[in-house]
C-alpha cells in the first residue's frame, strides 16, 4: 500500500506541475501514465489537455480536443459541459487513487462502497474529497491531494476525515515510534479490540442500552490507551523510551485499576488482556501471554458471553501448542466448539480456527490421519468464508505443510507452503513475519526433493526480505546464510559455501554469540565444506573446536553430542589417526543406544562412518557389516534413492567382491 501511495504522490506532483503552467491534462487515466523500471511516473498524451487562460503557451495541435473525454474517468463537469478546472483533473485523480486502493477498476466512478471495504477509513475519505461531485468540496489543487496523502503516510489526522476524539487518539498512537515493531502490534490490537467492543455490547440489551454501553465502552478503551500512551511521553517515561515488554507490562497492571468490577466492564478488560496476550505471543514470550490470556478467559465467563469465551480459548490453546502442551491446548479447544455449538451465527471462524489448532497438535502428537482431517476441515472452511488469498487460509496452508514434512512428503509439503507464501503475501504483505516463515518452509521442502537451482533463489529472495525486516546484523539472517551456504555444499559450490558460512559466523559474533550451540552448528558446516575442498587440516581443527562447544553446553549422555563426535571421529579415521576417531564413534554409539535406542536412524549413519574407520584400519569385513546394516535402516527411514543410502551404496562398492564372505566361508 505504502509503495502504491508513494507512486500516486508522485503522479500528483507531475500534474501539480503541468497546473503551475496552467495546463489542465483533462483525460488522466492508467493508459496515459507511464512508470519507468525505477517507479517515476511520466504523463503522456496531452492530446485534449486545455491551456487555460493566461498560459504562456502557443496554440498547437496538443492543445485541440480530438476526442472529448474518457467517461469513466472524466468528472461531472466534463460530462455536463460546465466549465473545466484544475478540480478536473483532481477528480480524475481520485478515480485514480480508488482503483490504486482496490487494485481493481471500479464499477463506477466514484468506486461504489463495497469495493472500498478493505480501505482504510482515511483513504476512503480522502477518496470521497477527490471524487467529490461539485468542484468546490474537492481538494483546491493535486498538490493538496498528494499532501494529503503524505499526512497519511506520516501517521498523521487527514483534513478530510471529521476530527473526533477517538479519531485523534487513533493517530496520536500511530505517530509514535517504539523500538522493537512488536510494541506497535499491542496498541493496534488493543485498539482493534474496542472496535469489536459494540457487538458484545449489542448482545447485552435493546438497541437504546446498546448505544449507551458501546460509547460508554469507548470511551473507556480511549482513556485507557491515552493513559497507557502517555507514560511513554518525554516527561513521563525518564531518560529512555519504555520497550515493548515494559509497555505491556504496564499495559497488564493498569487495567486492574483502570476498570471497575461492573458487569459491563468485563468484556473490556477481557479484550484489552486478551490484546496484550496476543503482543506477548508474537514476541514469542508464550509463558507471558498465557496469564493474560487465562484472565481473559475467566473474564469472559463472567461476563456470560460464548462468543468470547470461544475466542479467548482458542488464542489460549495457540499459546499452549506453541508451548508444546498439547494436552491442553485440545483440550482447550474442544471446550471452545462446545460454546460455539450454542451459538446461532458466527461460529463458523471460530470452528476452523479450532479445526486447525486441533490439526496441529495432532501433528505434534504423531497421530497424522488424525490431524489431516481436522487441518483439512479448517482449510475447506476458511476457503469458503474468506477465499484463497487470507492470512486464515494461509496459516491452514502452513499447518498442512508442518503435516508433510512429518509424513516425509516433501512434494505435499512444497505445494503446502507455496501456497501459504502465496496466501499470507496477498493478505499481509510481502516483508511480513509470516511470509519469511512460509518461505523458509518451502527451501526446505526444495532443497529435501534436491531441487537446488530452486533453493538458491528462494534463500537469496529470503535473505532480501529478511534484511528488510531485521537489517543486515541479525541471527535471522545469519542463519539463513548458514542454509545457503549448505545448499552451496549439496551442490558442490565450496568457495561460494565457504563465504556464506563465514559471513553467517560474521553475523553471530558481532551479536555475542560466539561460543554457542548456534556457532557450533555453523562451524560444523564450515568444517565440511572445508574437509571437501581438500583443506583437511582446518576442517579438523574445526571439528575439535564445535566439539569442545558442545562439551560445555550440553550433558554428556545428550543425543546432540553424538554429531561432533561422529564428524570429528570419522575425520580422525580419514586422516590415518584410527585409534582416536574410533574412540569418539564408539562414545557417539554409546550415547545413541542409551538415549535413542538401537532401530534409530541416527545409528545408521554413525555405521556409516564407523565402516569408513574399519576400511581405513584393514577390517573390510567389519566394514562390509556395518554398511549392509546401515543401509537397510537408512532406506526405511530416507528412501532407498536418498543421497545418503546412494553414498553407502557406492562405499560397499570399494570393498572388494572376495570379502563378502563371512569367517565360517559361507
Amino acid at each position: 500500500l505504502r509503495q502504491r501511495l508513494e507512486l500516486f504522490r508522485a503522479i500528483c506532483r507531475a500534474v501539480s506541475h503541468a497546473h503551475q503552467h496552467l495546463i489542465v491534462h483533462r483525460d488522466l487515466k492508467p493508459g496515459n501514465i507511464l512508470v519507468t523500471e525505477d517507479l517515476r511516473p511520466k504523463l503522456l498524451d496531452f492530446g485534449i489537455a486545455k491551456a487555460l487562460a493566461g498560459a504562456n503557451v502557443e496554440p498547437c495541435d496538443w492543445t485541440v480536443d480530438r476526442s472529448p473525454m474518457t467517461p469513466h474517468y472524466a468528472s461531472p463537469e466534463q460530462h455536463s459541459g460546465a466549465p473545466v478546472t484544475t478540480a478536473t483533473d483532481v477528480y480524475a485523480l481520485g478515480v485514480l487513487l480508488g482503483e490504486l486502493l482496490t487494485g481493481e477498476a471500479a464499477s463506477g466512478s466514484p468506486p461504489e462502497a463495497t469495493a472500498l471495504a478493505t480501505v482504510p477509513t482515511d483513504l476512503e475519505a480522502v477518496l470521497h474529497k477527490a471524487t467529490a461531485e461539485r468542484p468546490e468540496d474537492r481538494y483546491p489543487s493535486a498538490e493538496q491531494l498528494g499532501e494529503e496523502i503524505g499526512r497519511f503516510l506520516d501517521g498523521a489526522p487527514v483534513l478530510a476525515h471529521p476530527p473526533t476524539l477517538a479519531y485523534r487518539v487513533r493517530r496520536f498512537a500511530g505517530r509514535h515510534r517504539w523500538p522493537l515493531t512488536a510494541a506497535a502490534l499491542v496498541f493496534l490490537l488493543v485498539s482493534s479490540a474496542a472496535l469489536g467492543l459494540a457487538v458484545l455490547a449489542g448482545e447485552l440489551a435493546q438497541q437504546r442500552d446498546r448505544a449507551r454501553l458501546e460509547a460508554r465502552t469507548s470511551q473507556q478503551v480511549t482513556d485507557f490507551l491515552v493513559d497507557l500512551f502517555a507514560q511513554s511521553e518525554p516527561g513521563n517515561r525518564g531518560e529512555r523510551e519504555p520497550s515493548a515488554s515494559e509497555m505491556l507490562q504496564r499495559g497488564s497492571e493498569r487495567i486492574a485499576q483502570s476498570f471497575d468490577h461492573s458487569p459491563a466492564d468485563l468484556p473490556v478488560q477481557a479484550a484489552l488482556l486478551g490484546a496484550i496476550g496476543r503482543a506477548y505471543q508474537a514476541l514469542s514470550r508464550f509463558d507471558d501471554a498465557a496469564p493474560m490470556l487465562d484472565r481473559a478467559v475467566k473474564l469472559q465467563r463472567a461476563a456470560d458471553n460464548p462468543a468470547g469465551s470461544s475466542e479467548a480459548l482458542l488464542q489460549l490453546a495457540e499459546v499452549e501448542h506453541q508451548r508444546s502442551d498439547n494436552e491442553r491446548a485440545e483440550l482447550l479447544a474442544h471446550e471452545a466448539l462446545s460454546g460455539l455449538a450454542e451459538l446461532q451465527a458466527g461460529a463458523a471462524p471460530l470452528q476452523a480456527r479450532a479445526h486447525r489448532i486441533l490439526g496441529a497438535a495432532a501433528t505434534q502428537r504423531g497421530d497424522l490421519d488424525a490431524a489431516e482431517r481436522w487441518l483439512s476441515a479448517a482449510l475447506a472452511a476458511h476457503q469458503e468464508l474468506f477465499g484463497g488469498s487470507s492470512e486464515a487460509v494461509g496459516r491452514d496452508q502452513s499447518a498442512l505443510a508442518a503435516l508433510a514434512f512429518e509424513r516425509r512428503d516433501s512434494a505435499a509439503a512444497e505445494t503446502h507452503a507455496s501456497a501459504a507464501v502465496e496466501a499470507f503475501q496477498s493478505a499481509l504483505g510481502p516483508d511480513h513475519p509470516q511470509v519469511l516463515s512460509a518461505l523458509t518452509s518451502l527451501t526446505v521442502a526444495l532443497q529435501n526433493q534436491a531441487k537446488l537451482d530452486r533453493v538458491i533463489a528462494t534463500y537469496q529472495d529470503l535473505l532480501r526480505r529478511q534484511r528488510r525486516v531485521f537489517g543486515d546484523q541479525h541471527e535471522t539472517v545469519a542463519i539463513t546464510l548458514n542454509d545457503l551456504g549448505t545448499t552451496y555444499y549439496d551442490l558442490e559450490d565450496f568457495q561460494a559455501a565457504e563465504g556464506e558460512l563465514r559471513s553467517s559466523l560474521e553475523i553471530l559474533y558481532a551479536l555475542g554469540s560466539e561460543g554457542t550451540l548456534s556457532d557450533a552448528e555453523i562451524s560444523k558446516n564450515l568444517a565440511r565444506t572445508l574437509w571437501e575442498a581438500g583443506r583437511q587440516s582446518e576442517a579438523i581443527e574445526q571439528y575439535r573446536r564445535v566439539l569442545e562447544i558442545f562439551r560445555q553446553r550440553v550433558e554428556n549422555t545428550s543425543p546432540s553430542l553424538g554429531a561432533p563426535l561422529t564428524f570429528l571421529g570419522g575425520a580422525l579415521c580419514s586422516v590415518g589417526d584410527v585409534q582416536e576417531g574410533e574412540a569418539l564413534l564408539e562414545e557417539a554409539r554409546e550415547i545413541y543406544l542409551a538415549s535413542l535406542g538401537p532401530e534409530h536412524y541416527r545409528l545408521a549413519l554413525l555405521d556409516g562412518t564407523r565402516a569408513k574407520c574399519r576400511l581405513q584400519g584393514n577390517d573390510p569385513r567389519e566394514a562390509r557389516r556395518l554398511l549392509e546394516s546401515a543401509r537397510a535402516r537408512a532406506s526405511e527411514h530416507f528412501g532407498a534413492d536418498h543421497r545418503i543410502v546412494r553414498k553407502m551404496l557406492a562405499l560397499m562398492a570399494e570393498i572388494p567382491p572376495d570379502i563378502e564372505h563371512d569367517a565360517s566361508g559361507h
